[in-house]
């Protein structure tokens, strides 16, 4: 489900906890960005750090059963582009977590831990708060 929230520009989708809900996330998005006159550079970071917030919070988030849901918010300003995440998991904030340091070989490397540095570097801004029992993490992007 997909609503208007009143401003012109912004839009909101609700999510199940199942990462098939990602695919139907990621065709939202899409269609925002090209409503919004996103570049093709905002729109594939815009679209990785949804990915991969979501991702996680689906992965690893434990949430009441009563409120299993995942908010997402966009909005498209003149000069920047916000989303918002929401969910009601288990507190955690991405802009704390430390990147991995590189690993000496490839046999000692690990394939996970990638995407929230990933997500500090195509975000202009990111932030996180906790409401209450919400998870809220927001996203910028510049539209340039």
């Amino acid at each position: 489900m997909s609503a208007e929230d009143g401003r012109a520009g912004a839009r909101s989708l609700v999510l199940g906890r199942d990462l098939a809900e990602v695919g139907r996330m990621a065709a939202w998005a899409d269609g925002f960005a090209r409503r919004a006159n996103l570049s093709d550079s905002v729109t594939f970071g815009l679209q990785l750090c949804l990915e991969e917030a979501v991702s996680n919070v689906i992965r690893h988030g434990i949430a009441p059963a009563e409120r299993p849901e995942i908010l997402v918010m966009l909005d498209a300003a003149r000069d920047q582009v916000t989303a918002q995440i929401e969910d009601e998991g288990q507190p955690f904030d991405p802009c704390q977590f430390q990147a991995r340091q590189r690993a000496p070989s490839l046999e000692e490397a690990e394939s996970s831990g990638f995407g929230i540095p990933l997500m500090h570097r195509f975000a202009t801004a990111m932030s996180y708060e906790r409401s209450g029992s919400r998870n809220r993490l927001i996203l910028k992007f510049d539209r340039r």
